[in-house]
């Protein structure tokens, strides 16, 4: 259904084939309820509905591989998206001292809520300002290019966050890469 509703939608960038991904809606849903192998199917079987519906065996390659590295991008960005907390919160008990734990994860969580708002925002802003764009016939168009680099830089400053947490950890042995509980 999604795919046929996508087929209505053009979208004005010089590739062609691009789409909303209005129907990787269904398989972020089967990656939650099913697991990897099946959204992958899902996926899959999606592809070959819409290929045999709507397109011909050259366009259901080019979706097969779109789907492919789609999901492929969902599976990653959840890991990643899942290990970040699970690195951080546990550690922070061994860098701060007890009396003093309630208030550090308060000032986390606070600091956290406040790049969720900021950032889209920021984000926002920057597609106003920078990334749109009327075309000849009227349209308007966007390039997220600048919203893409504002990501990367973002990953450039964990990346070299987590390393000088790295040093200060060799430096003052809080013991972050260490077991939590000793047997």
């Amino acid at each position: 259904v999604f795919s046929y509703i996508e087929s209505f939608i053009v979208i004005p960038v010089p590739v062609p084939g691009i789409k909303l991904g209005l129907a990787n809606l269904v398989v972020i849903v089967a990656l939650y309820r099913v697991g990897t192998a099946g959204a992958a199917f899902v996926s899959v079987v999606r592809v070959i509905l819409a290929g045999l519906t709507f397109s011909n065996t050259v366009m259901m390659l080019y979706s097969l591989a779109g789907c492919s590295l789609s999901l492929i991008v969902m599976v990653l960005l959840g890991i990643a998206f899942s290990l970040v907390p699970s690195a951080m919160w546990p550690s922070v008990p061994k860098i701060i001292p007890q009396k003093q734990l309630g208030t550090a994860y308060a000032l986390i969580f606070y600091v956290q809520n406040i790049g969720l708002m900021c950032v889209p925002m920021l984000i926002g802003w920057v597609i106003d300002r920078y990334a749109k764009f009327t075309l000849p016939d009227g349209n308007v168009s966007y390039d997220f290019t600048a919203p893409m680099w504002i990501f990367a830089l973002f990953g450039i400053v964990a990346v070299a966050l987590a390393f000088m947490l790295k040093a200060e950890d060799r430096r003052k042995g809080y013991g972050l890469e260490e077991a939590n509980i000793r047997k």
